[in-house]
């Protein structure tokens, strides 16, 4: 493992975590090599290595390099909380957020490994104060994966040591459209539901540039807890979403109406996607000042004819 930045307050020492994740490999580990085994088969590891990749005010994600006594490789993405008090609340909800996503869209939702807790022990050994840290295993979906973050208002970047990589306008465009896919994907139209998207923030993903020079992109953790909304309104409030970024806000959808609609699409179904796109579009009629707000009302009409053409002239 590698020593955390005191950019955040710290709850326990680096050391303390290292010792004690020693001490359960060990033991009896009903969590580490368990979700190692889910990639590597049931050969026994033979080899792990840690290392600290990001971190924010609520959590640590970590790489974790896997071998088995094969030679069998993989790699898993740990994710643990700062504390185990709130933050550790707030990491088991994005467990069970990713879960439910991964079932939604195993493409753009990274496969859960594992959730569980590493015992802290006090430092003058006093059980009564150990704390039981939760955290997580995920399979990273790619050896160049980092979290995103936002460059500007018309880029992405990806927060990579020693310092971020700006993703050039092509690929952030990519970016999006899997962003819009998934959270398309996350309304779940029997209940009436859909995520609370202000809750989503940048590093909630990994993004990566795949063969070709493909940007990618997975999601990692979910806090977002569900909202009662119809298709329409859960589109116009993806329409209208954003991340802060210098000197303005970055759009999570494509600049181009028509990626947005063949995102939904993907999503969806074609059919689907026309009523669910149609809808939004009725909730921004007559209302400009709502749509300036949101994606601007020339993408909002370009949005309807794009669903009221014929579906054979439909843009993909």
């Amino acid at each position: 493992m590698i020593a955390a930045s005191p950019l955040y307050k710290g709850f326990f020492r680096e050391e303390t975590l290292e010792k004690a994740t020693e001490l359960l490999l060990v033991e009896r580990d009903p969590l580490i090599q368990p979700a190692a085994k889910r990639m590597l088969g049931e050969t026994p590891v033979g080899a792990l290595h840690f290392d600290l990749v990001w971190e924010n005010a609520n959590r640590f994600l970590y790489t974790v390099e896997a071998s088995n006594r094969l030679g069998s490789r993989a790699t898993l993405g740990w994710m643990v909380a700062r504390n185990h008090q709130e933050f550790g609340a707030v990491l088991r909800a994005g467990y069970d957020g990713l879960c439910q996503l991964n079932k939604a869209a195993p493409a753009l939702a990274s496969e859960p490994l594992g959730l569980g807790f590493i015992y802290l022990p006090d430092r003058y050994r006093r059980t009564e104060m150990g704390r039981e840290l939760p955290v997580y295993f995920f399979r990273w979906p790619a050896r160049e994966a980092a979290p995103l973050c936002v460059a500007n208002p018309d880029q992405l970047a990806l927060a990579a040591a020693p310092r971020p990589r700006l993703m050039g306008k092509v690929e952030t465009e990519r970016i999006r459209f899997g962003l819009t896919e998934l959270i398309a994907r996350g309304f779940r139209e029997d209940k009436g539901v859909g995520l609370n998207l202000p809750a989503l923030t940048p590093d909630d993903f990994l993004g990566w540039r795949s063969e070709g020079g493909v940007a990618s992109v997975n999601l990692v953790f979910c806090r977002a807890r569900e909202l009662r909304s119809s298709p329409g309104r859960y589109l116009q409030r993806l329409l209208s979403m954003t991340w802060p970024a210098p000197g303005g806000a970055f759009s999570v959808v494509p600049e181009d109406p028509a990626r947005f609609f063949a995102a939904v699409c993907a999503a969806v179904g074609d059919e689907t996607a026309r009523m669910w796109v149609a809808e939004c579009c009725g909730l921004f009629a007559g209302r400009a000042s709502r749509a300036e707000k949101g994606p601007g009302a020339r993408y909002v009409e370009a949005l309807r004819e794009l669903v009221t053409a014929p579906p054979e002239q439909k843009e993909s």
